[in-house]
């Protein structure tokens, strides 16, 4: 049997069909006559409907969630440009945040972690204080870290580690593991680079001239003690005069630690002029080999084939005599 509710004949179940289009055909009401819901077939302020495609929920400022017959789900603030998750039956779910919009993660009120749009930037952000941001792997069907922004420590990024050390550190169980390589591939002549740059200014981006003597960068070798990290060797740069505009003066110093030392000694260095320097003299000249004190012999050059000498450069006497 059918019911029918303001009509003589029901061609359905049970129709409900207002009189006119400004009637209420259904309403939900509270002792005092406050409408709660209300189905309007005009200005409807609630309306639950299915057309056969498509099921959707809205009200008089537009449709807030939809459910099709092809598996979308649609949450939305009111106009089609204004959806806020699409559940899409093709596999991704779009949140959309226009404007500044954001999208927030949390537990029991307290917000962990925020996705926003904000103004010309993309921002992932920790909303705990000193709670790291990880991006997590997994390697042959084990877990991995594969980077961490520690959030604790000023922003710094660890690749293979939780706990950098510095801006940027990369750490690996084997040789190949903590590798960098810088790969170019272009048809011309360039290469990759590795840049050290150096400002006396506090302001990041800004420029101050820096000073005859400043460090312009460093490579340093370094080996675990035991306990601690310790410098074998190093590659440094210095300025090597007075800078000035288009005028950068250089030289390279090259350093390594004797057995027992706490501490790198100059080696070698190559001044501005390109004179090589190896021992510690300070003078300057072409090229400067020291080996020892003044006084007695000391071998300052040998040329030999395997274990066979064939050729050697000595010198022996006092700074005064020049022999």
């Amino acid at each position: 049997s059918s019911t029918a509710i303001g009509m003589k004949v029901a061609t359905n179940k049970i129709e409900i069909i207002p009189g006119s289009n400004d009637a209420n055909a259904f309403e939900v009401s509270q002792a005092d006559g406050t409408a709660i819901l209300t189905i309007n077939s005009s200005t409807p302020s609630v309306l639950v409907s299915g057309n056969g495609t498509k099921l959707y929920f809205y009200d008089a400022g537009g449709e807030h969630i939809s459910a099709d017959n092809a598996g979308n789900l649609t949450i939305a603030a009111g106009a089609a440009t204004d959806d806020l998750i699409t559940l899409d039956s093709t596999g991704y779910i779009a949140l959309n945040a226009d404007g500044d919009g954001t999208v927030i993660f949390e537990d029991a009120s307290v917000q962990y972690g925020v996705i926003e749009n904000s103004s010309s930037d993309f921002v992932f952000r920790a909303g705990v204080q000193d709670k790291d941001i990880v991006f997590k792997g997994n390697d042959g069907g084990s877990g991995i870290t594969a980077m961490t922004i520690d959030i604790s420590e000023g922003g710094k990024v660890g690749i293979g580690t939780t706990s950098p050390t510095g801006s940027l550190s990369i750490a690996g169980a084997s040789g190949v593991a903590s590798n960098v390589y810088l790969d170019n591939h272009a048809g011309d002549a360039d290469s990759a680079n590795i840049i050290f740059r150096k400002s006396r200014n506090a302001t990041v981006g800004s420029h101050t001239i820096i000073s005859n003597n400043d460090d312009l960068g460093s490579i340093l070798f370094q080996g675990s003690d035991g306990n601690s990290y310790e410098t074998g060797a190093s590659i440094g740069a210095e300025v090597d005069s007075t800078p000035g505009d288009g005028d950068m003066p250089g030289r390279l110093v090259f350093k390594t630690t004797s057995d027992g030392a706490s501490s790198a000694t100059e080696r070698m260095r190559i001044s501005r002029t390109g004179a090589v320097t190896i021992g510690s003299i300070a003078d300057e000249g072409d090229a400067i080999i020291t080996n020892g004190a003044d006084g007695g012999r000391y071998d300052v050059l040998t040329v030999q084939e395997a274990t066979n000498e064939r050729w050697r450069l000595s010198f022996e006497g006092s700074s005064s005599d020049n022999s």
